[in-house]
């Protein structure tokens, strides 16, 4: 049954550090009851980095898939998968060459099991046992490993894990919920009464309890847990994308000082801590970066969605609309080719998750112009796709636009999207994909004057404002967003010296061909006045001099991709500095003496001749924080020294393509927090240094738990 933790332990077996080891390649997989074989083969493609550049059918896909798998050992998990008929489209894509490859299937339906290979094992799970389900419950309310409740609790506790049956989903849930409530008996004592129904056992007590969850709710809470039904089951979101569009949607009010988007955060934590939304993945710094929803949390948040009118799901197949539901989510590929006229013009929003294909032209203008109130329009990575010559000058009547996220299908020459975009003067949030990477895109001018915009975004390209100069208006005539938080891959040009310091909200800033004889001065007046500053990524061939960034004091994450000639000192950085990139920096002066004393630094990464010196060493009491350390292109080093006491919370460690490294540093033996080695495309006498038990080196790395080393070339 749902909830009894089969993802959870297929995750651990996954990302165990002696399991992928043992693997040249990996991928996981969600399948779910509505799937699309073809968008499922395209996935697998992903995540094996398979690129064609062609389109195929199925049969080609899984022809790709084989090829490049067959001289490969290989680890597939396929996630949740309902029908037999799912797993014959996708088994011809994995060779069984007998190498040790291995799949695994996570399925409610035993039989599933069985068709895919009936001398497999088949593992079931079971219900917890009392004493079991009794620690998790305490865990998950009182935050320990060892934790024990309190006396005047227990009693009631232990009746209330008594009504969860073994479920761990029900217990964590109901956890949840009791670690958001002060600790005392009559409050445990109103939870019990809840759960307390006659002749309610078995699966409608578990359905019970997770009602409950969602009853217990404050009122801020429950729109933001509807709204995780617009996702496709088993669907990996963003947790940046999501609490953007609860802004849009109007869920999250401000408090106090704090933006919205920080309290969309809080909002965020809470259903985290509550149980009902997963951490999918977190940030090498720690941060939420992408989430999920298990099955039966979904299919209330759906049932919920449903009683309250407030969403509509289209999954291609039968079709039953609230005509008061103001929110639409397409899901699957048979979505896109239904009759968009079916669907009342007064939605606030469209969400659309559906397999590549092309908006038929009446389509894009229907969109775009018969749905006149839209707040929300979203077309997935994977969804539909416009042609940016094509879009409609229509999208200018969607005024009450508050969130566009589109993906355009571009030729490879400079596109424009229509000058009619500048009249969304409530939009808060632009995203533009491309189908054809490092595309740039102009951006009508008048862009500057929406005063509510606060994120704008070009993925896998870059854009510019029309004219070089942003046209002939002068900074006092451009109305600028003073909202304006995140501005990704935008191309350098005059603004940032007319414009730049009046973004003084910004949170996020990338800059793409930065060119310091025009551009310099510029950032050098204006970056140090961007007080809320927290990523910053500078992007070109001649990034000197150096900007200062001191004063910074919320910039956590900094980028640099372009020479810099020398490091400025350790205390011309941001104090707060966690993780830090250098890419094509030349530098000649040996960085890691500057870069050690950075008190906050947790992650390193030293890229493609970002480092052009022989040696490196690593002192004493060095990089106290420093978790994850990256060496990678460093074509010159020959050696690397790391005194005892350095690096003493380091846990990862990747070098790839030091090829005159002669050796791993001897201090690395006392560096005991690491946990994990990478080593790739180093030399062969490297390389043998460190076979397990027999090289001159082993005695240095002995004690790391994962340790992976790719053939060298």
């Amino acid at each position: 049954m749902g909830g009894l933790g089969k993802t959870t332990l297929t995750r651990k077996v996954y990302n165990h550090y002696d399991v992928k080891k043992h693997f040249d390649c990996c991928a996981w997989i969600y399948v779910s009851q509505e799937y699309d074989a073809r968008d499922l083969l395209q996935r697998i493609m992903g995540c094996f980095l398979i690129h064609t550049g062609r389109e195929m059918d199925e049969m080609q896909m899984r022809e790709s898939i084989f090829e490049h798998l067959k001289h490969k050992r290989y680890f597939v998990v396929v996630d949740d998968i309902w029908k037999t008929e799912a797993w014959v489209a996708l088994a011809a894509a994995f060779p069984d060459m007998n190498n040790g490859s291995r799949v695994i299937l996570t399925t409610r339906n035993r039989d599933v099991a069985l068709h895919a290979d009936i001398q497999s094992c088949v593992h079931d799970l079971k219900l917890l046992k009392t004493d079991e389900s009794w620690k998790l419950f305490c865990q998950k309310i009182f935050f320990k490993q060892d934790s024990s409740c309190p006396q005047d609790l227990e009693r009631l506790g232990k009746q209330i894990v008594a009504k969860c049956h073994g479920l761990p989903l029900a217990v964590v849930v109901v956890g949840g919920l009791l670690s958001r409530k002060a600790r005392l008996p009559s409050q445990w004592e109103k939870v019990l009464k809840s759960l307390c129904w006659p002749s309610v056992e078995g699966q409608a007590q578990i359905s019970r309890i997770l009602a409950l969850s969602y009853e217990d709710l404050p009122y801020y809470l429950k729109p933001c847990f509807l709204y995780l039904g617009v996702y496709p089951e088993d669907h990996k979101f963003s947790a940046k994308e999501l609490i953007r569009l609860w802004v849009a949607e109007g869920f999250v009010h401000s408090e106090g000082a704090k933006t919205l988007e920080e309290v969309g955060e809080d909002c965020l934590e809470e259903l985290i801590q509550r149980s009902l939304i997963q951490i999918v993945e977190r940030s090498l710094i720690g941060g939420v970066k992408s989430c999920g929803i298990h099955d039966l949390l979904r299919d209330l948040s759906l049932l919920k969605a449903k009683e309250e009118n407030f969403l509509n799901i289209n999954t291609g197949g039968a079709r039953y609309f609230s005509p008061k539901a103001r929110r639409l989510a397409m899901h699957h590929g048979d979505s896109v080719n239904a009759s968009l006229s079916d669907f009342p013009l007064n939605l606030r929003s469209i969400i659309w998750f559906s397999s590549e294909q092309y908006l038929r032209q009446n389509q894009q203008k229907l969109i775009f112009g018969g749905f006149r109130l839209l707040r929300v329009l979203h077309l997935s990575q994977r969804g539909t796709r416009i042609e940016a010559e094509k879009v409609p000058k229509e999208i200018g009547t969607l005024v009450h636009l508050r969130y566009l996220e589109m993906t355009v299908n571009v030729n490879g020459t400079g596109q424009s999207l229509p000058s009619s975009m500048a009249n969304l003067r409530n939009l808060q949030t632009l995203v533009v994909r491309f189908t054809f990477f490092r595309q740039s895109v102009h951006i009508p001018i008048d862009i500057w004057n929406m005063q509510q915009l606060r994120h704008v975004r070009v993925r896998e390209g870059a854009f510019t404002c029309e004219g070089s100069t942003l046209g002939e208006q002068t900074a006092d005539e451009l109305s600028l967003p003073s909202n304006l938080q995140t501005l990704r891959n935008i191309l350098a040009g005059d603004w940032i010296e007319n414009y730049l310091q009046k973004l003084i909200n910004l949170r996020t800033l990338k800059i793409e061909k930065v060119d310091s004889s025009r551009h310099g001065e510029g950032l050098i007046d204006s970056i140090p006045k961007l007080d809320h500053l927290r990523s910053l990524k500078l992007t070109g061939k001649d990034l000197i001099p150096f900007p200062p960034i001191l004063n910074l004091l919320y910039l956590f994450k900094l980028h640099l991709n372009g020479r810099l000639g020398n490091l400025p000192e350790s205390h011309e950085f941001s104090p707060n500095l966690t993780k830090l990139t250098l890419y094509a920096s030349k530098l000649k002066q040996e960085p890691i003496m500057t870069l050690e004393k950075l008190a906050n630094l947790r992650v390193l990464r030293l890229e493609y001749y970002s480092y052009l010196g022989k040696e490196m060493v690593c002192s004493r009491q060095g990089f106290p924080r420093l978790e994850f350390l990256v060496f990678r292109g460093l074509f010159g080093l020959e050696e690397w020294r790391v005194e005892e006491g350095a690096m003493l919370r380091l846990s990862r460690l990747k070098m790839h393509g030091a090829y005159k490294l002669k050796m791993l540093p001897e201090g690395l033996q006392h560096v005991t927090t690491l946990k994990k080695l990478e080593i790739a495309a180093m030399s062969h006498s490297f390389t043998n240094r460190l076979r397990k038990d027999e090289g001159e080196d082993w005695y240095k790395i002995q004690h790391i738990p994962s340790i992976t080393i790719y053939p060298s070339y």
